[in-house]
């Protein structure tokens, strides 16, 4: 290759020195380490004490910018990777991935029921801006209401209505919502007998259920609405009724239905 570079030029190749280099994409010149310095060039990047034995990312930034050879990347990482050093005492920064924990299925209907505002949406002509709404973990039965605010005295209010109407549930599921989280509703949830659990912040997956029922229900309100959204809260009632015909009927799959 020198001797072809001495015959005919190279811009991104240049002798310094008796030595080749060649040109980052920079425009600065580095020289291509040959194979017999290689794995002493990467001790002293990585193994001298003026290294510090930093990981991949750092050893690369820094040797890149000094030297080049064609498997500089892969030579990097694999050296590293073989530091006992480095595998013995680095510690890792995030917890890893433990194994999903699924909920134990109920035994009664409202054993176990999740509850969860929507919202705000646009403000109807009535004044609401919200939704709540409670299901049944095991039926998958939908009680919601339109409602002007997501207030502690919102929430209190449509869980003892609910209570009135079918008695209390035994568990109630929620998020980390701070109308949830009060002493009010904490208050009220004990004087109905019900057991108060809340879901992982920020993972709505744990609220699976009545997370579903809120990105329907936005979706198909929105193909009845007006241009001006304003009217949203009338439909609100005919959809669960939909859903709850639904679930009645059979399971495409399973061939039962919800309440079977």
């Amino acid at each position: 290759m020198i001797r072809e570079l001495n015959n005919k030029p190279n811009i991104h190749y240049l002798m310094i020195n008796e030595i080749l280099n060649i040109q980052l994409r920079n425009g600065t010149y580095v020289p291509i380490i040959p194979n017999s310095l290689r794995n002493e060039i990467l001790y002293s990047f990585h193994d001298h004490p003026t290294a510090e034995h930093f990981r991949r990312d750092k050893t690369w930034n820094r040797l890149n910018d000094l030297c080049s050879w064609p498997t500089i990347r892969q030579n990097v990482i694999q050296y590293i990777q073989s530091c006992t050093a480095c595998a013995h005492y680095n510690i890792r920064r995030y917890k890893p991935p433990e194994q999903m924990q699924l909920i134990e299925s109920p035994g009664e209907v409202f054993d176990l029921v999740q509850m969860d505002f929507t919202g705000p949406l646009p403000q109807s002509i009535n004044g609401n801006r919200y939704v709540i709404a409670l299901t049944n973990y095991l039926s998958k039965y939908i009680i919601s209401k339109d409602v002007p605010n997501d207030s502690t005295q919102t929430a209190a209010e449509f869980l003892i209505d609910i209570t009135l109407e079918f008695g209390p549930p035994h568990q109630l599921q929620t998020d980390c919502g701070s109308h949830f989280t009060s002493a009010n509703f904490e208050a009220a949830t004990n004087r109905l007998g019900c057991v108060h659990t809340v879901s992982t912040p920020y993972h709505p997956q744990s609220q699976g259920v009545i997370e579903r029922f809120n990105a329907t229900f936005k979706q198909q309100l929105s193909k009845y609405t007006n241009e001006h959204y304003d009217d949203w809260d009338v439909y609100l009632k005919y959809h669960c009724i939909i859903l709850q015909q639904l679930d009645s009927s059979n399971h495409i799959i399973f061939t039962i239905s919800n309440f079977s």
